[in-house]
């Protein structure tokens, strides 16, 4: 290391034009001459580094390049302290490939019993398991290349029903059933107790598995249901009830091994005395350490690692009452009316789980700032503290009432002409992870962190002694470096979120065997649960005091803050000062979706069958996901407006097409050869998804989070900016042209120009359509009377088309914007044998 860092004679010159490689290093630059012994800690490799890059062989690759064909930016250092001073004999930011191997292993099994008691009586048992393992090579780190990761997943469900019969009209059914769901995303265990290891320069390793793992999750579920079936002249009536018991049990080891962030891969080869012998050389600067970030986990009231296991119960009831009327034989009508309760969880262990309560909702104290909201939530906001509770996290809705209507009405009174129509209303319980990330609120949980640019505390192996070992268990040392929490925040005043449905459409026969359905099909969310910073608000970085461009940190004159009469800025302080961003869960939104949906089936003859469907619909949303947008923005653009983001769901289809076809040969049934062979291709056609703009380096209406989406630049409408082809020179397909969005420019009459929201209305674009066809050959042959044997030739995209999509929408990455990051999977064959008996 010691040529390394100074001059080393054998380093390429950075342009064909040196005569030498320039003087430059480390000692040169900072003291004018060599200084032979200062980095004596940093001659070889450190043990952690050398032990784990053994252990974790595809975490560190070591490639084999060719000198003279590498750029020679490869052999500068882009250490974020010492970047462009450092010059190596070898490329360490070269290109590695590693292969990524996936194993994908899945196991299903079912069983059935019947069982006749008595003529009025009778039981049945059901029992079904699925299993998966799906294993990858790379994934279980923080980098490109890291520690594998396998997923080991499954559910198992077993049910148990009884049918009484009390009379001809009189049936009753009792169900009890069993449901468990495990989902576990484990790590090996030779990287357990290591932290997640990796530089902050472009090196793209890492050592040790993510902070995030591992993560294991499983999910019982006991159901216990009754309906009563009565017939009383032309009505059928149904009465019952439902009682649902969820357990949960999860453990999420969130950073409990920590995490070490270098500078560059000088610290993280030498496990970090790069960066100490460093600052040795310079003794009157101030000392950044060798440690960039390093943070933990900890339970702040015991100072110890914080316990990652939670078990939430909850009880659900449902009860319900339907009458299907059979007002004439050609007219029914069904009429019913539905209760639902979901309670809210709670911990089966006490005094670990708290979330944030509303204060007084009023009129909230400004900070100064001209565009402090003043919004009564913002009040209660305000007044808002962390309380521990046991039970009943957020207030219980009891109010759950959902009515549904239908009929069924035949036009001809020949079963020709059928029209259908209906409405209804559903309740929908919040999933677990909307509520479960509470676990990760104060007082018994903290993820800390330090470092010289962090909090002004430098770290390494002797600044912080103790921190950077294997296994790590120093959780403790962070308790001292808190800062404000980011809480995970569920409304006290959470509702169940409920969906209103509704469809109408008609059934026509066409020809014998050959019959048309249309249907309109529409589906209206309310009250859904969506995330929202509160603690945020456009504008509020608009004019930082200090943070103009003269001397003195105000703003010159003719800037959009000086103008507007804030020459020395303004507050940008949250609306509460107790904690930083508000990863607030409340029902905030709102969704709609409308199709028209057209079918045409011919019934199985003379060894065809044929389908063809059509679906035209249009899905609107704020936003699709509780917790994040397509652009992996984490909640809406505008947090004091979700209408902003109004636009086409993240999952809107405007047009798909599916035909299936069967055909089983007829002429030759009985030829060994010849007979028993079948067809069955499937066409299928849709329009692209939504392609999620943003520009991650800007933020336009200044509310402190980089995910606003650009600016259209080009001429007419954005669909213009569509290119959608393979670029020869770029040897990529680009969907969107280069150069056709860019930053927000705000209108000087619009909030003084300080802010604005983006004029790009979400989702407007749609990426590119996709085709597909997969086909199945089937072999029939018969073995005894009641034995056969099937042998299935399966063809996934039989023509091996490549649909691209997750097009790149994100204008800070530059000549990526525009192309699509992934393709569909090629041609897949598939053979298959089945045995009947």
């Amino acid at each position: 290391m010691e040529g390394t860092t100074q001059q080393d004679p054998s380093t390429p010159p950075l342009s064909s034009g040196d005569p030498a490689p320039p003087q430059i290093g480390i000692c040169p630059v900072n003291l004018g001459t060599t200084c032979p012994g200062a980095f004596a800690g940093t001659a070889k490799a450190g043990p952690i580094f050398s032990s784990q890059d053994a252990a974790q062989p595809t975490s560190f690759p070591h490639p084999m390049v060719n000198a003279a064909a590498t750029p020679i930016d490869s052999y500068v250092s882009q250490n974020l302290i010492t970047g462009g001073l450092l010059r190596y004999p070898v490329p360490v930011y070269t290109t590695s490939t590693i292969l990524n191997h996936e194993a994908l292993n899945q196991n299903r099994g079912s069983l059935k019993i019947d069982h006749k008691l008595t003529d009025k009586d009778q039981l049945s048992f059901t029992y079904a398991i699925d299993q998966v393992s799906d294993a990858t090579s790379l994934g279980g780190g923080d980098g490109v290349f890291g520690p594998p990761l396998d997923l080991i997943g499954g559910a198992q469900f077993f049910t148990g029903n009884w049918t009484h019969v009390f009379s001809p009209s009189l049936l009753n059914i009792f169900r009890g059933g069993y449901l468990r769901h495990v989902s576990d995303f484990t790590v090996p265990a030779s990287t357990l107790g290591v932290p997640s290891i990796l530089a902050v320069d472009p090196l793209e390793s890492s050592l040790g598995h993510s902070a995030g793992l591992p993560q294991y999750f499983t999910e019982n579920q006991f159901t216990y249901q009754d309906s009563l079936s009565k017939n009383v002249g032309a009505h059928a009536v149904t009465v019952g009830f439902q009682f649902v018991r969820t357990r949960n049990g999860s453990s999420f080891f969130n950073d409990t091994d920590g995490t070490i962030e270098f500078y560059g891969v000088e610290d993280l080869v030498t496990d970090g005395n790069f960066g100490e012998e460093l600052d040795a050389t310079q003794p009157t600067a101030s000392p950044n350490g060798s440690i960039y970030l390093a943070s933990a986990s900890v339970d702040p009231t015991t100072q110890s690692r914080p316990n990652v296991y939670r078990g939430y119960r909850a009880n659900e009831f449902s009860a319900f009452a339907q009458d299907d009327w059979k007002i004439m034989p050609r007219l029914t009508i069904n009429a019913g009316l539905r209760w639902d309760y979901f309670g809210p969880p709670h911990n089966a262990e006490p005094g670990f789980d708290s979330n944030v309560y509303f204060g007084q909702f009023g009129t909230p104290t400004s900070n100064g700032n001209p565009f402090f909201p003043t919004n009564a939530l913002s009040g209660g906001l305000q007044g808002a503290t962390f309380i521990q509770k046991n039970s009943n996290i957020w207030n219980k809705d009891t109010n759950n009432f959902g009515p549904r209507v239908g009929f069924s009405y035949d036009v001809t009174g020949e079963g020709k002409l059928v029209v259908r129509g209906g409405f209804g209303i559903g309740f929908d319980r919040l999933y677990n992870n909307a509520y479960e990330n509470i676990r990760f609120n104060p007082p018994r949980f903290a993820d800390n962190s330090v470092g010289a640019l962090i909090n002004g505390v430098p770290a390494g192996p002797t600044d912080l002694p103790g921190v950077y070992t294997i296994p790590f268990s120093a959780n403790a040392a962070f308790a001292a470096y808190g800062a404000k929490p980011v809480p995970r925040h569920i409304d006290q005043r959470l509702v169940t979120a409920y969906y209103e449905q509704a469809n109408f459409g008609f059934e026509y026969q066409l020809a014998k065997g050959y019959l048309l359905e249309t249907n309109y099909v529409g589906t209206f969310g309310r009250k859904l649960v969506g995330l929202i910073n509160i603690n945020t608000y456009p504008g509020r970085n608009g004019c930082p005091i200090g943070g103009g461009s003269n001397d003195d940190g105000s703003y010159p004159a003719g800037t959009p803050c000086a103008s507007a009469g804030f020459p020395n800025g303004f507050s940008s302080g949250h609306v509460s000062t107790l904690f930083n961003s508000d990863n607030f869960r409340t029902n905030a939104f709102n969704s709609n979706y409308n199709a028209l949906q057209v079918s045409v089936r011919k019934a199985y003859a003379n060894g065809l069958r044929l389908s063809g469907n059509y679906t035209y619909s249009k899905a609107m949303d704020e936003i699709s996901d509780v917790f994040r947008q397509r652009n992996s923005a984490t909640g809406i653009t505008d947090s004091q407006n979700p209408a902003t983001d109004y636009g086409p769901a993240d999952f809107d289809l405007t047009h798909r097409a599916v035909i299936t076809l069967l055909y089983e040969e007829q002429w030759r049934k009985k030829n060994l050869l010849l007979g028993g062979w079948s067809i069955a291709p499937i066409l299928t056609f849709s329009s692209g998804y939504p392609v999620a703009l943003s520009d991650s380096s800007d933020d336009p209406n200044q509310d402190g989070t980089f995910s606003d989406r650009p600016q259209y630049l080009g001429v007419g409408g954005q669909s213009n900016a569509v290119q959608s082809g393979y670029s020869k020179t770029e040897n990529a397909f680009r969907f969107l042209k280069a150069g056709s969005f860019g930053p927000v420019a705000c209108p000087a009459n619009l909030n003084f120009g300080i802010w604005c929201d983006s004029p790009t209305s979400r989702n407007a674009i749609h990426g590119p359509h996709t085709t597909n066809v997969d086909f199945a050959l089937l072999k029939h042959f018969n073995v005894l009377e009641h034995q056969a044997v099937t042998f299935e030739a399966n063809f996934f995209n039989l023509f091996n088309h490549a649909n691209f999509g997750d097009i790149d929408g994100n204008i800070a990455d530059g000549s990526n914007f525009g192309h699509a990051l992934s393709s569909t999977d090629p041609r897949v064959i598939q053979f298959a044998l089945r045995y009947d008996f």
